[in-house]
This record gives structure tokens, sequence and C-alpha cells, in this order.
């Protein structure tokens, strides 16, 4: 469907009432040849016509275009002097995909966690009932929708490779989790909407408390960890967020975790003897913005 389906016309051997053979180009010249393409309602299908010469400049084949707008069986008539040729008419059918058995798959359209403000891709796969893969020119509609306020969307680039696949782009911006929604003319594909999670990169934290200023000995000490933008769903719940305290003498400090929401993390040690001490926070083993921490405990 909206995609154009070539004829192609040749005459082999061709001979007048005398047995002479008669040029191609004459054949194809003097309007023996017709053509009519009808869609399945029986409508004329528009059709162009391109005349295709060798190296020697002589007329070897006429190919014949049409686009059709209409899925299902077409009826294609090809006449010379009036009278179908051998086979004619031939019936060409159709095909667009099908939601329920188009194919989503990439490295962007998995659960995640993902980092924001690095594009991410996918495909789409137009199958059609008969399970093939189609270059129909269907509509696809991808939105990235946050799940913490559904009204915003994040932009989506669909790109039509002309081949019966579709590559869509798209690049978070802030941290949380999102529905990839699919649609075909309207329609879910099979598996939408996807959930994905996007979390920030080193610079969308802020890293507080006394646990990474420093303060006295034989005290409770405290990291606190916050997304910049606190209106997002900044940290989940598996996000791998890591605490690591090295204290005097390289001895690894015992750290807990005390409190874990949305927008907070906080753990807390206790700096048993005075000294240097390094504190070490990451995401995924990425080190957040200012760790590790070098202080001094009095």
């Amino acid at each position: 469907v909206n995609y154009p389906a070539t004829i192609n016309l040749f005459c082999v051997e061709m001979h007048d009432d005398q047995k002479v053979e008669v040029p191609l180009v004459r054949v194809l010249q003097d309007g023996s040849f017709v053509v009519e393409v009808r869609d399945p309602d029986g409508n004329l299908v528009r059709i162009s016509e391109k005349d295709v010469l060798n190296e020697a400049g002589t007329l070897v084949r006429r190919d014949v275009e049409y686009v059709p707008t209409y899925k299902g069986i077409h009826n294609i008539s090809v006449l010379f002097g009036g009278k179908p040729v051998p086979s004619s008419p031939f019936l060409a059918m159709v095909e667009r995909a099908n939601a329920s058995e188009t194919i989503v798959e990439g490295p962007g359209l998995h659960n995640g966690p993902y980092q924001t403000k690095k594009p991410k891709i996918f495909f789409i796969y137009g199958i059609s009932f008969t399970k093939k893969l189609v270059s129909s020119g269907d509509a696809f509609s991808v939105f990235v929708i946050d799940t913490k306020n559904p009204g915003s969307r994040v932009p989506a680039l669909v790109k039509d490779h002309l081949n019966g696949t579709y590559s869509v782009e798209y690049d978070v911006q802030k941290i949380g989790n999102y529905w990839i929604e699919i649609l075909m003319d309207g329609e879910k594909v099979a598996k939408s909407p996807y959930a994905v999670r996007f979390w920030g990169g080193p610079d969308d934290f802020e890293i507080s408390g006394s646990g990474v200023r420093g303060g006295r000995a034989g005290q409770l000490q405290e990291i606190i960890l916050k997304p910049r933008d606190e209106s997002s769903d900044g940290l989940g719940v598996e996000d791998p967020f890591f605490v690591e305290i090295l204290g005097p003498e390289r001895k690894y400090i015992p750290v807990e975790l005390i409190e874990a929401s949305s927008n907070l993390r906080r753990w807390s040690y206790t700096s048993i003897v005075s000294g240097e001490y390094k504190v070490s926070v990451s995401l995924d083993f990425r080190p957040l913005v200012g760790s590790p921490f070098c202080l001094a405990i009095f």
C-alpha cells in the first residue's frame, strides 16, 4: 500500500502477417499495448509509463508503474491489439502490515535502565497477515510517555526504510520511568506499551551530609543522595547505587542504607577513629559527581 509497483513489458519477437519481424520500438510506440490496473473495488488506478533503452539507444522495455492505495487483490489487464496477452489479466495481492503480527525489537526497547541524554534506537518490522515482511507504507506512531507526567512526551523520530522496516530514535532528557507506546494507524502493535527506565548521569545527583564533609570520631555520619530534578522518579527501587568507605589504615567501614524512596537515598556509618576517610558513591559502577570524597575525621 502507498508504494510503487512496476510492471515490465517485454516483446521477445513479433511478426506481421507477412512474417516480417516488427521492431519492438514500433510495437510499443504505436499504442498496441494497453495496460489497465483496477483496485479491489474495480476503480482504475493511475499508471505511469517509462521506456527503457539499451546502451545502443534501442528501446528494449517499457516499465509501467502504479501506486496502490488499498490493500487487497488488484486486477492488471495487459492488452495487445485489443486482446489480452497470455495469462492476462494478472492478479496482484497488495498487503499491509498487521498490528498484531508486527515485530518490535532493539536495544532501546528493553527495560533498561538507560542513561539519559544518550539517544536510543529500536526497530519496527511490518508483518502482514501472511507472516511476510511488507513494504506497505503503514503509518506507525511512537509515543515515549513519562509515567509520572503522562502529558509529557519525548519526541520520537520514525524513519521508513521503504523495505518493511522502520527505525525509531528518541532521546530522554529526564530521569524516571517511561512507557513506549507504538500504534499502527491508531491500533496498538503487539506487546505495546513497553516499560523502560532511565537514570541520570553523574551530574544529575546531589550528594550531601556529614558523611562526605567530615566530622568527629565516634559519631554517626550520614550520606544523603537526591536527584537534582526532584519532580522526577529519579531514584528507582532497583537502581544500583553503591557506597564504599575506606577508613584509616585502608580498612573498609560498614555502611547501612537507612532510607530509600523515589527521591532520596540515605546511608549511615560510624567513624570509629580519627584519620583520613575516602567515601565513594556510584551508580552502576560509575562515580557520581564529586566522588570519591576525601575527608578528615577528628
